[in-house]
């Protein structure tokens, strides 16, 4: 059954978009096709697999607890620095973590490592 889903501003209620729908997914689609800007945007805990995000604005998003996929569809929105070290602190985690690793991925690890520690979480052990 569909229901009014919202997007709302990160610390506010300031709605961005809303849609009647069945998921935040299809929101978010739905956004994206009215060229919706989502900027500062709260999705954190949205599960967004298989959502296309290409050329989605970002910046400033909540992205916390939210499930994104390695799908090409993500290749291309508009992020912020925080998104991105907290993506590079996900990579440079599993490195960290792999027993596997080879010279070139050791090199790219301690290159990565100022950067990925840069990740907001507090409680996060660093790398």
């Amino acid at each position: 059954m569909k229901t009014n889903i919202q997007i709302k501003k990160r610390f506010s209620d300031e709605i961005i978009f809303e849609y009647k729908c069945n998921t935040m997914k299809d929101c978010i689609e739905e956004a994206l096709s009215k060229e919706v800007n989502l900027e500062g945007a709260d999705l954190g805990g949205a599960d967004l697999r298989w959502a296309n995000l290409r050329g989605a604005d970002l910046v400033r998003a909540n992205l916390d607890f939210s499930c994104m996929s390695f799908h090409c569809n993500h290749l291309k929105p508009k992020t912020d620095r925080k998104l991105r070290v907290q993506l590079c602190y996900h990579l440079a985690s599993w490195m960290k973590n792999a027993d596997n690793l080879d010279e070139d991925e050791k090199k790219i690890l301690a290159e990565l490592k100022d950067y990925a520690n840069e990740f907001h979480r507090e409680e996060v052990e660093r790398i």
